[in-house]
């Protein structure tokens, strides 16, 4: 089941979040090509908040992505179909684009998951690699550990530059 990216003109971070979650959707769907990704990257900033829907002209859409307008039609005939992306038409107005959000279970009780969810091996994010380190208190040996190898390689930085001015 997937639902529209409802306006929400009373919480601006729940509709940028509801943003960053549907780029997110289209970006890591193999099937999308690189073109609709793109497209859907410019329809972002498109969104009237109030109605969560984009009418942007395929014209300036094909100028800003530096296509031409049947390239345009094609990449989002391909979010049309792949789900991302629902159109109403109506005879004599501009088309009305609403992103769809698909159901994502990344809203578990025990918070997000600590792996990559684009990863096919299932590696911890490369963020969540990133905070640990930060995130744990250090003992005095791990602190002398951690002084002698940045002293080891303020050495080696040192020696390759002193190196380097003299061959010059």
């Amino acid at each position: 089941m997937m639902h529209a990216l409802n306006a929400m003109k009373n919480d601006p971070k729940q509709a940028v979040r509801a943003k960053f979650l549907w780029l997110r959707q289209v970006f890591t769907d193999p099937a999308t090509g690189h073109l609709a990704c793109r497209v859907a990257g410019l329809m972002i900033d498109h969104i009237n908040h109030a109605t969560g829907e984009a009418w942007p002209s395929q014209a300036r859409l094909a100028d800003a992505a530096g296509v031409t307008p049947r390239a345009i039609q094609y990449a989002l005939q391909k979010l049309i179909s792949s789900g991302h992306l629902k159109v109403r038409r109506k005879r004599g107005l501009a088309n009305r684009y609403q992103p769809l959000l698909k159901p994502t279970n990344d809203r578990s009780p025990d918070g997000p998951r600590p792996t990559n969810v684009g990863s096919k091996t299932d590696e911890p994010s490369f963020a969540r690699l990133l905070e640990t380190p930060l995130k744990k208190p250090l003992d005095e040996a791990e602190r002398q550990r951690l002084g002698r190898e940045m002293a080891t390689l303020a050495k080696q930085l040192g020696g390759r530059s002193s190196r380097g001015s003299a061959d010059a």
